[in-house]
This record gives structure tokens, sequence and C-alpha cells, in this order.
């Protein structure tokens, strides 16, 4: 396949597009974010735990968050400690767990990063038109349903299920 026709391809490829959306906002984050020493995703798991500072959040839930792997998670979360942004404590109930928490110096990074999180937000989308950016965010969250109800098929293929709601 010619280079042109390849590209022509990937020009309207949707995994292709949202992939380089995707990267091109970490980016941007892990930009603007350098300032403060952070990176998005620890950033992503900050405001995580901020938001649920009244439930006891451990790993395994960051990874179900965050949709990364165990390793991954734990390798953010010890370098969030190193900062001083996140303290961990054993668990009471089952002691094999540790419980997150944001310390003071990471509520109050939150509190200042409240509006550089919106401005950057903002920025992302300011090309288009308040009923676009609900256009799109309604068909992007279709599109996520519509992928995370496909099931893959011995045959090599995927499938819609369409028993799920």
């Amino acid at each position: 396949m010619a280079l042109d026709e390849q590209a022509r391809l990937e020009e309207n490829n949707i995994a292709f597009i949202l992939k380089k959306i995707s990267h091109a906002i970490y980016n941007k984050h892990n930009a603007m974010l350098k300032e403060d020493g952070i990176t998005f995703q620890q950033l992503m798991i900050i405001r995580f735990l901020y938001h649920h500072a009244d439930e006891d959040i451990t790993v395994k839930k960051l990874e179900q968050f965050l949709d990364l792997k165990g390793s991954s998670v734990t390798s953010l979360v010890k370098n969030l400690v190193k900062k001083g942004l996140v303290e961990k404590k054993q668990s009471t109930i089952d002691g094999r767990y540790f419980n997150l928490s944001l310390t003071q110096k990471a509520k109050d990074m939150t509190e200042k990063g409240k509006q550089k999180f919106i401005t950057i937000n903002e920025m992302f989308s300011s090309g288009l038109s308040n009923d676009e950016k609900k256009q799109l965010i309604f068909l992007l969250k279709k599109l996520l349903s519509s992928i995370e109800n496909m099931e893959y098929e011995r045959d090599n293929k995927y499938v819609q299920n369409l028993e799920t709601p």
C-alpha cells in the first residue's frame, strides 16, 4: 500500500484520530503541569482522591478508574508519596491493602489548580460552539458504549453484544 493511500486511510480512521487527540491532550496537560512537578496521570489520581476524600480508596480502585495495570498505578502512587502529595495508610479492614489520601500539600495544589484545569479543557474545545461540544460529548459517550459492548469471537472478528443495554 502506498504511503499516500495509507495516510488517507488513517485520516478518516476513528481509532487513529482518537489516539492522536488523546496523545495531544496528554502532552498539553504534561507541559502545563511541568511547573507543578506532576504528570497528567498523577493529576488524575490527585483529582480522583480529592473528589472521593470520604471513601476508602485503594490502588485497585485507581486501577479501575484509570484503566491501567496495577504495577503502573503502584508506580504513580509511589511517586506521589515521594513528592509528599499522597499518604498510604494500612486498611483497618484488611491489612493487605492500603487506603490512599491526599496530603494538605496536594489539597492546596488541587484548590489552586482548579482554574488551570478548567482553562486547559476550555482551550481544547475553543473551536467548538456549545452545541457542538454537547454533541461531541454525546457522540464520544455513544462510541465508548459501543466499543465496550463489543465482544471478540474465535474467528478473529468483533461482534456487537446486543444483549447489553
